[in-house]
């Protein structure tokens, strides 16, 4: 008896994460839908971005943050928001950790992908080709696709003309929410 309310328990969890809400997960605590302002003035996101990239018809603008104070799992971090938003609204998180040697990017990215399968009860789906930015320049990544959005696990191999100009291999963990995957996926390009 005692196993079969055990089973049970765990199933109603796991279906509890299969069917959450896209801003239940976060990265260094920021979560889709949250105000950037609740993290760093304006003045601070300005002058802690080291790249602002607008997006096609400026629909979309990312920051990318390459150190903040309060970050403890990842190196960087960045935020996409919509660009007229004076409330900052997240649409798009990434966390970024850089690593010398591929493999061990790799190796983070399996256990990080065997993680999410069993969160949401769903198999990422498998991509890899070239680096839109890096010429010669590869990713591998796995798609989680979402009611309400997408995470992405990706590890970029950055080509050794890069990595000499300090431009190392990456593993992005990115949330995405549902609106921006889509601009993403058929409208960015």
């Amino acid at each position: 008896m005692r196993m079969f309310i055990s089973v049970l328990i765990l199933i109603f969890s796991l279906q509890s994460w299969t069917n959450a809400d896209i801003s239940e997960f976060e990265i260094e605590g920021i979560s889709i839908g949250d105000s950037l302002l609740d993290f760093l003035t304006e003045d601070e996101i300005i002058k802690n971005s080291s790249d602002t990239h607008y997006y096609k018809d400026n629909k979309y603008v990312y920051y990318f943050f390459p150190s903040l104070d309060f970050l403890t799992t990842y190196e960087s971090l960045q935020v996409t928001v919509k660009p007229k938003d004076k409330k900052y609204k997240i649409e798009g998180v990434d966390g970024v950790i850089r690593y010398k040697d591929i493999k061990e990017c790799n190796k983070k990215l399996a256990e990080i992908k065997n993680e999410l399968e069993n969160v949401f009860g769903i198999d990422g789906i498998f991509d890899e080709g070239e680096h839109p930015g890096y010429k010669n320049s590869t990713y591998i990544r796995h798609v989680f696709n979402l009611s309400d959005g997408r995470v992405d696990c990706v590890c970029f191999d950055m080509s050794k003309k890069f990595e000499n100009q300090g431009k190392l291999d990456s593993l992005y963990i990115s949330i995405v929410s549902k609106d921006f995957s889509q601009f993403i996926t058929y409208e960015n390009y």
